[in-house]
């Protein structure tokens, strides 16, 4: 944006004028993030998952508006699992949002760009194996499309370049509380599922899901529970023909600073 700004001047004399001349093309902006911190700069997240039996923790600072630094430590295997940055910036008017990562114990780093215009996200992911050996043809690709079409109906699309599979989900608000989710996975005509999630909101606080997953042919149900200094989020999910005190659980608290 263009700005004028008045210098001081001698009695007697003409006020000057000197315009603010900005970059070109590229202006801050708030980061459509993956990472969220809640309120606050800083956020810590435990994780447990019953069927990996391993605990990891997930950190993330928000170094300004636009940036946040993020990493995983595999509290189990005792390990940093990702190390990232991520910044938000605005270019030509539309919102983007870029995301670089690396992972030491699979050698491998992740560069990821989402594009926002309007009600519609955009966004391409490569990453990129065996990284000390500089053997860069060895990777993989994503592309995700995220978009409103309406005020109640939502759909993601996504495909993977290494395994050729691809996704699609539905999304459509029923009412302020209820929500129905329809997801459609194919990879080959030997590879292809389907689930139904139903999500209902309690109340302000707590969140529940319950669904059905066709392709792994298990019921799951999540509970998500806001408080005053971040989320609790319980997931289990047990196959058709099981009792659900044997399924798997994920239990995650989200701790915001």
């Amino acid at each position: 944006m263009w700005g004028l700004q008045r210098q001081n001047a001698p009695i007697g004399a003409m006020p000057m004028r000197v315009a603010k001349i900005p970059l070109p093309f590229l202006v801050a902006a708030r980061a459509d993030t993956d990472h969220t911190t809640g309120p606050g700069q800083v956020a810590i997240t435990g994780r447990y998952d019953s069927r990996k039996d391993s605990f990891a923790v997930d950190a993330a600072y928000a170094i300004d508006d636009n940036n946040t630094a993020y990493a995983t430590y595999g509290v189990t295997d005792e390990k940093l699992v990702d190390l990232g940055l991520e910044t938000g910036f605005t270019a030509y008017g539309r919102r983007n949002t870029l995301d670089m990562t690396y992972n030491p114990p699979k050698d491998s780093a992740s560069i990821k760009l989402a594009v926002r215009q309007g009600k519609t996200k955009i966004t391409a992911a490569s990453t990129f194996y065996n990284i000390q050996s500089s053997k860069l043809s060895d990777h993989s690709e994503r592309y995700e499309l995220d978009a409103k079409l309406s005020g109640v109906e939502s759909l993601k699309m996504s495909f993977d370049g290494k395994s050729k599979a691809s996704k699609v989900k539905v999304s459509r608000k029923l009412d302020p509380k209820n929500k129905l989710e329809a997801v459609y996975n194919y990879k080959d005509h030997t590879s292809r599922s389907a689930s139904l999630t139903f999500k209902h909101q309690y109340s302000k606080i707590h969140t529940l899901s319950i669904a059905t997953d066709y392709g792994d042919r298990k019921f799951k149900a999540e509970w998500d529970c806001k408080t005053d200094n971040g989320p609790w989020t319980v997931t289990t999910a047990f196959p058709f023909n099981a009792s659900p005190h044997k399924g798997e659980w994920k239990i995650k608290r989200r701790f915001e600073f």
